[in-house]
């Protein structure tokens, strides 16, 4: 009697961990970003898995690409350090670099949608903040 109730017991444990892990899930960053998806050819290139920004693409719009806890950008490139997500938004710590500097830096990610998101700076010498809308890049097969 006693062993029917242990593996009742652990028959629910795992019954949750399965029911509560399947209803969280990480927002996936990974991919190519642009402020405006009609540009997307034009800001960047694909060769297999491959994606990278075209020589002009600063002609064409601000864009990121977001690869596992790298994110670069023709700037420069940031390694995510941390990496909290709270409901719809993301607080990242990243460490940055560009040819002339290294710095840290720290932002929040707001999900609007899955191939829409807001990257938010903090309040800056009293201001609101800066926040600009990025849009994921589809590429054709």
């Amino acid at each position: 009697m006693q062993m029917s109730k242990v593996l009742f017991a652990a028959g629910i444990q795992l019954l949750a961990c399965v029911a509560l892990g399947s209803t969280s899930h990480a927002f996936d960053l990974n991919g190519a970003w642009t402020t405006t998806p009609d540009v997307c050819d034009k800001v960047f290139a694909k060769t297999g898995n491959t994606i990278s920004f075209r020589r002009d693409s600063d002609l064409y719009g601000d864009g990121f690409i977001v690869d596992e806890n790298v994110i670069v950008a023709p700037q420069g490139k940031c390694t995510i350090k941390t990496k909290r997500e709270e409901v719809s938004t993301m607080q990242i710590e990243a460490s940055c670099s560009s040819e002339i500097m290294v710095d840290q830096e720290r932002f929040n990610v707001k999900v609007v949608n899955d191939d829409t998101i807001l990257r938010i700076f903090p309040s800056i010498q009293g201001s609101g903040g800066i926040e600009a809308s990025f849009n994921r890049c589809k590429f054709k097969p």
